[in-house]
């Protein structure tokens, strides 16, 4: 299965889905929440976004595994930023 996400759709989708997924688990640590249905959420939207980015890194012409680089602390939102911007490979090339 080769499926691409464009910039535009995965700014929409990823960002918002990283972004709620961060909170919500930063609440749970700060909070000290113990309610499992918050760490849950937090997983759902999470594994969206990576579903997400893994699908916009093979329009880039890179591999799904450069998702995993989301989950690396101060380096990942950056990065998640970074392939919202980063131009898709031409459609007439290899992979």
């Amino acid at each position: 299965m080769n499926l691409k996400l464009g910039r535009l759709a995965y700014a929409f989708t990823a960002i918002p889905a990283l972004i709620g997924a961060f909170v919500i688990a930063a609440q749970i640590a700060v909070e000290r929440i113990t309610s499992g249905w918050m760490g849950l959420l937090s997983l759902v939207l999470l594994i969206g976004a990576m579903f997400a980015a893994s699908c916009r890194f093979r329009d880039m012409g890179r591999s799904a595994w450069w998702t995993l680089l989301i989950m690396v602390p101060i380096v990942g939102p950056l990065a998640a930023l970074a392939i919202a911007v980063w131009p898709p490979k031409p459609s007439g090339t290899e992979e």
